[in-house]
């Protein structure tokens, strides 16, 4: 008897899925991500490497997208980005490497965890 109600449950399900089927219900693919995920805390950050960017480059704020972002920690206080004839404090500095891309171009950012942020030419 169990067997049988069982059976009938499963013709049923299969009977009204594939109904479903007939009349031409699709269901939107998952959305792709247009920006990499921002780690907690770096949002601020990553916010003002964007708005440099946008300001340095006459860009569009809203067409910049974050590429990449990942948590580091710079052996100085130049953020891994010395200028010459700079001294820096020999600190380990907590932060991010933030990559930006403004659809044709690829920019990349070196930040502290509070508010500093220091363009950093990518390597050849």
């Amino acid at each position: 008897m169990e067997l049988r109600y069982l059976v009938s449950i499963l013709a049923l399900l299969l009977v009204a899925g594939g109904s479903c089927l007939r009349q031409g219900r699709t269901y939107p693919p998952s959305p792709t991500p247009s920006e990499a995920p921002i780690p907690p805390g770096a949002a601020q950050v990553v916010q003002l490497a964007k708005e440099h960017l946008a300001k340095d480059k006459g860009l569009d704020l809203a067409k910049i997208r974050v590429v990449k972002v990942e948590s580091v920690e710079w052996g100085d206080t130049s953020l891994g980005c010395p200028q010459p004839g700079m001294m820096y404090a020999q600190v380990i500095t907590p932060g991010y490497r933030v990559l930006l891309s403004d659809g044709t171009k690829d920019y990349e950012y070196h930040t502290d965890t509070a508010n500093r942020v220091v363009p950093c030419p990518l390597p050849r």
